[in-house]
């Protein structure tokens, strides 16, 4: 995650999941530093990440990272609660 991204997660609330797709456009994504020189190398092509904890200052979140293998997470991960996982039981 560019660390640009990281203070949109102050905008979502504790238990919501959300995706790179909810905070960063794939164009600027797939353009960008970060992907070109970590993440693209790993693999790497999507998140999914609940917000566990945050304060005015401060969050925590559990993040999964998906490979190409797996692909972009879907729509049905959306609106999954932190009482689920991120992958709503399913393979997303």
């Amino acid at each position: 995650m560019e660390v640009r991204s990281v203070g949109a997660l102050f905008f979502f609330d504790v238990g919501e999941v959300t995706s790179r797709l909810d905070y960063v456009a794939d164009a600027e994504f797939l353009e960008g530093r970060f992907h070109r020189e970590w993440a693209k190398p790993q693999g790497w092509v999507d998140s999914a990440c609940v917000i566990l904890e945050k304060s005015a200052t401060n969050f925590a979140i559990l993040s999964f990272l998906r490979s190409e293998a797996q692909g972009w997470r879907t729509t049905r991960c959306a609106g999954a609660s932190a009482s689920s996982s991120p992958t709503c039981g399913e393979p997303c």
